[in-house]
């Protein structure tokens, strides 16, 4: 098989199982159908404004600052209660808008437009303008001004329009506000800098107004709650979407009708974030963050979302008990429902003896929790109902869980062995050439008999597969993950006289099977523990003293071993910086630059490039000098809250793009290619690089 071909399909196989990923692990089942369910007594609130800090550390808000000050005063915690997120990247809004009487929402283009379904008569929605979207050197706090004037806005028009104010004087409505402007500044100036802490205290005092503006509209009547949260944190050097808890960890500030009052707590927090925001005196309640939507649907009594994975977080609210039971019995049934929802669906397209059921929500025990809870609600037993939905809210929990990942296994297993063949099948190529191979004595016919009954062999088992996925109405992208091994391992059987030389000539290749495991191991740990990554970089440093100390000249040697150490003094300085440090930058870049004409010049006394290389090299250069200019002209924009020209913009994408494609076009010579690459990487990672903590840690 041409080479050509063995990378397309191998390109193909791994781009198939990429997205398989998300398929196995990220894939939610949707349940349609749903009865909605809302507890019958009146809700604490009439009407609920959320508001989301786009990118606010929890930290940043909570904690006492140095001058022993909160940055956020009107949002302190002495004056509201509090809750963070400890777990949960995601807020799972399902149709908490879809249920209200009326939603008013400011926010990003793309947000509510996936969730209006047909109720754009119920549901307004204004966008940013475009030109405050992701735009750098831009005011950050230009996209919250927006989003206030706008909130003050309508209700200057409710004076004016007695339809808009007769929208306004209803029950079960919702504001939404999105404030994009914090996680544009953390992306700028990072969240530990002034200017962060600056933004947040802009943000207060916006909150401030917009609460004055609400309670001056209904006369402080106490039926408006309020949430403040934020979707995620960030990292000290402005970027999200890891697992740290500067990531994960966010403010959910709450109060209004029903919400419980700060309160003073005499234990102690064993994570010491307390502590290390000074609240250690205020009783905290944690919540994940997916709980967000019953928490909401409960303040103002709309039906709970039919898809919400998590119950509403009855820990912050001061309700009566039958109140709280009513609440927690409309949220189990929602969610009984869906794991009744769930286990029919797959019962419908499963063959009847493969399906196997979540046995402790049978649908007997189902009606038996349900009439259970609900002659105690009828003898006002409130207080054993209550405890009575807790218990079954965990166990319907535990059934959607089951039911939500019942295909993984199968998915899991088919990918892992599509990989396995693969990596045999492309191992058996290697002894292709293999004279022992060729001399293996098998007869033709042997042979063809044996490869016709393997093709059969796996024909039938793709056919049975295929059968039985189409007989459970399997989506589409599972037919893919499911039957793509089959013809992979079948190449591999194809290959089997390489197979049985590889077998034959594995023991003494085991040492190097291990080492490359532990190879692996170690850089997959390296993601969590980035210090485990100096000890493989040791052992490259060390290893052309071991086993190349003939072959190689000493001069190249040393090179290579300091190179290496060099390398792995990077990966013991902690991840992250305070600072901005763009002269350092330049200065890298201008390093580079001429380290570039250094091997240019050496290339040309030993002749290892022609001139269209050079050329190649030179163009490689002029763009890296061009990233340094358009990185350091960016800085001093955005430090002046100036936009970035569209044609630094543009030149910045071309960088990138043609940092794919330069090192293609030079001599393959593994010394040139090696070089093109380098010089064609140089110009993203100026403009990328623009900070490191060592360098930070240098000028305090």
């Amino acid at each position: 098989m041409k080479l050509w071909v063995i990378v397309a399909v191998g390109l193909l196989i791994h781009l198939v199982f990429f997205f398989s990923v998300f398929e196995v692990f990220f894939a939610t089942p949707l349940v349609t159908d749903l009865t909605p369910h809302k507890s019958p007594l009146p809700p604490p609130a009439k009407r609920l404004v959320f508001i989301v800090a786009d990118g606010l550390r929890a930290d940043k808000i909570l904690q006492i600052q140095p001058d022993g000050k909160s940055a956020a005063p009107f949002l302190s915690i002495e004056q509201q209660p509090f809750c963070a997120d400890l777990q949960g990247k995601e807020v799972v809004f399902d149709t908490v808008f879809n249920e209200s009487q009326y939603t008013w929402s400011w926010d990003t283009p793309k947000f509510l437009a996936k969730v209006t379904g047909g109720n754009q008569d119920r549901m307004f929605s204004d966008k940013y303008p475009g030109h405050m979207k992701y735009l750098a050197g831009i005011n950050a706090k230009d996209m919250d001004t927006w989003v206030f004037d706008e909130f003050q806005k309508l209700f200057l028009e409710a004076k004016e329009d007695t339809t808009l104010q007769s929208k306004l004087s209803n029950e079960r409505i919702l504001f939404f506000l999105h404030l994009g402007g914090l996680d544009h500044s953390g992306y700028i100036v990072r969240p530990s800098s002034p200017s962060y802490l600056e933004h947040i205290r802009f943000v207060d005092d916006g909150v401030q107004k917009l609460v004055s503006t609400m309670e001056q509209h209904y006369g402080s009547d106490g039926k408006t709650a309020y949430v403040f949260t934020s979707d995620h944190g960030m990292t000290d050097w402005g970027a999200h979407g890891d697992g740290t808890a500067d990531e994960t960890l966010t403010p959910l500030i709450v109060w209004g009708p029903g919400l419980r009052k700060p309160s003073t707590e005499t234990t102690k927090y064993a994570d010491g974030l307390s502590e290390a925001w000074g609240l250690q005196d205020i009783r905290r309640t944690d919540i994940n963050q997916a709980s967000m939507a019953g928490l909401l649907a409960a303040l103002v009594g709309i039906p709970f979302p039919k898809n919400a994975v998590l119950p509403m977080p009855d820990n912050v609210f001061d309700v009566s008990d039958e109140e709280m039971a009513q609440m927690l019995y409309a949220n189990l049934q929602q969610l009984l429902a869906q794991v009744q929802g769930m286990r029919e669906e797959r019962e419908t397209r499963s063959i009847k003896f493969a399906f196997t059921p979540f046995q402790p929500l049978s649908a007997g025990t189902l009606e038996d929790i349900k009439d259970r809870i609900s002659r105690q609600l009828a003898s006002k037993q409130f207080k054993e109902a209550i405890q009575e939905c807790q218990q079954s809210i965990s166990l319907a929990l535990r059934g959607i869980r089951y039911y939500t990942t019942y295909d993984r296994n199968h998915l899991w297993f088919a990918v892992v062995s599509g990989y396995v063949g693969w990596m045999v099948y492309l191992v058996s190529l290697m002894f292709e050439e293999n004279d022992v191979s060729a001399s293996m004595p098998y007869p033709a016919q042997l042979s063809r008999r044996y490869k016709a009954g393997i093709i059969f062999f796996f024909l039938l088992l793709a056919v049975i597969t295929f059968v039985v996925l189409f007989v459970q109405h399997t989506v589409w992208t599972q037919y893919i993950y499911v039957l793509l091994p089959y013809p992979i391992w079948l190449a591999v059987f194809d290959v089997y006289r390489q197979m049985l030389v590889f077998s034959g000539s594995l023991k003494p290749l085991l040492p190097y099977i291990a080492l490359t495991f532990l190879g692996l191991q170690a850089g997959v740990m390296g993601f969590y523990y980035k210090q485990l990554m100096v000890l493989p970089i040791l052992c490259f440093a060390a290893w052309p003293w071991l086993s190349k100390q003939d072959l190689l000249d000493k001069g190249i040697m040393i090179q290579w071993s300091a190179s290496c150490v060099a390398m792995g003094v990077f990966a013991l300085i902690p991840t992250g910086t305070r600072e901005l440090q763009f002269n350092l930058v330049v200065i890298g870049g201008v390093l580079a630059i001429i380290v570039a004409f250094y091997v240019m010049r050496s290339f040309a006394n030993r002749q290892l490039a022609r001139r269209k290389q050079f050329l190649i090299y030179g163009f490689q250069i002029l763009m890296m000098a061009l990233a340094i200019f358009i990185m350091r002209h960016t800085a001093a924009l955005a430090a002046n809250d100036k936009r970035t020209p569209l044609v630094s913009q543009i030149l910045s994408w071309i960088i990138f793009i043609l940092a794919i494609v330069e090192p293609f076009l030079v001599t393959t010579d593994i010394r040139c290619r090696l070089f093109a690459v380098a010089l064609a990487w140089m110009g993203p990672y100026i403009l990328l690089g623009i900070s490191y903590p060592f360098f930070n840690t240098l000028y305090q």
